[in-house]
């Protein structure tokens, strides 16, 4: 990522993994990286977590298509949500 302007606090990165299309219930945050304070320039890192637990899948959602979110906010407000579809 790139940051234009320096940043005092910390951007907090999460992952998560959507259980079920029907309901946010079953949503597992996999991680969250807390990263900063961030000084301007480009800056790359490598995010890493442990898989989801399937016993908290529903049956009906484990072999479907689902999404893994990853998401940046900066003083709790969210400004990035990428979903990747796996």
């Amino acid at each position: 990522y790139e940051c234009l302007q320096p940043l005092a606090n910390d951007l907090e990165w999460k992952l998560t993994y959507v259980g079920s299309a029907e309901s946010d219930a079953h949503d597992q945050v996999l991680d969250t990286v807390l990263v900063g304070p961030v000084a301007v320039g480009s800056y790359k890192f490598v995010f890493q977590a442990d898989p989801p637990d399937i016993s908290r899948i529903p049956q009906s959602d484990i072999l479907g298509v689902t999404v893994l979110l990853l998401t940046c906010s900066y003083d709790d407000v969210e400004f990035i949500r990428v979903g990747y579809y796996v």
